[in-house]
C-alpha cells in the first residue's frame, strides 16, 4: 500500500513487490538498477515508480520468463523510453488528445499510462531507427504473451488436477474418520 510520500523502504518494497529481500537485491544487480534514493541503509528510500519495476519484473518471472530475457526487454523498453520526443502520458489523455504513436511498456510505465513519441518530429534515420525498436519489441510482447498462455494453461491443468486430487481423498478419507470418531 503507498504511503504518503510514495517513498518506501526496503522492507516496504519488498513487501509491495511481494518479494523476498534476497530476490529483490538480486534483481537489482542483474538488472543494475542500483539503490534506491537518500543514502545507504536505512535512510535508502524508492520511488513509486521503482516498486512498480520490482513488482513487473516479479510478475514476468511468474510467467516463466528468464532473468536474461528480462533483461534484454528492461533495456529495449530504457531505449524506447529515452527516445527523441518520448514521454509517458495517461492513457485517457492519450485518448482525449488523439495521439497516434503510443505504446504501453510493461517494466517502465503503470498500467494506467502509455508512452507517447511524437513521430512527426523525427527525422528520416531516428524513424527508421524507432521502427527496428518497435519491431523487436513487438516480437518481445508475443513471446512475453506466448510465456503468459502456457503458463495460465499449465496453471488451470494444475488447479483441475489438485481439486480432482482432493476430491478424491476427501470422499474416501472423511468415512474412515467418521467411522472412528476423529470427525464430527
Amino acid at each position: 500500500m503507498p504511503n504518503i510520500t510514495d517513498e518506501y523502504n526496503f522492507s516496504e518494497l519488498c513487501q509491495a513487490a511481494k518479494a523476498s529481500a534476497p530476490w529483490v537485491k538480486k534483481v537489482q544487480r542483474l538488472l543494475k538498477l542500483g539503490e534506491g534514493g537518500g543514502g545507504k541503509g536505512a535512510r535508502t528510500y524508492y520511488s513509486a515508480e521503482q516498486v512498480h519495476i520490482y513488482a513487473a519484473v516479479k510478475k514476468l518471472r511468474l510467467v516463466d520468463l528468464e532473468f536474461d530475457e528480462i533483461e534484454s526487454l528492461y533495456e529495449l523498453e530504457k531505449k524506447l523510453r529515452a527516445f527523441p520526443s518520448a514521454k509517458p502520458v495517461l492513457k485517457s489523455e492519450a485518448k482525449e488528445k488523439d495521439l497516434k504513436i503510443t505504446l504501453a511498456l510493461i517494466i517502465l510505465l503503470e498500467s494506467d499510462q502509455v508512452l507517447f513519441i511524437d513521430y512527426a518530429s523525427l527525422t528520416r534515420e531516428k524513424k527508421e531507427e524507432l521502427e527496428k525498436l518497435f519491431q523487436k519489441y513487438d516480437r518481445a510482447l508475443d513471446y512475453v504473451q506466448r510465456c503468459a498462455k502456457d503458463t495460465e494453461e499449465t496453471a488451470q491443468q494444475l488447479s483441475t488436477s489438485v481439486g480432482e486430487f482432493k476430491m478424491s481423498n476427501i470422499t474416501s478419507v472423511l468415512p474412515a474418520f467418521r467411522s472412528h470418531g476423529l470427525s464430527k
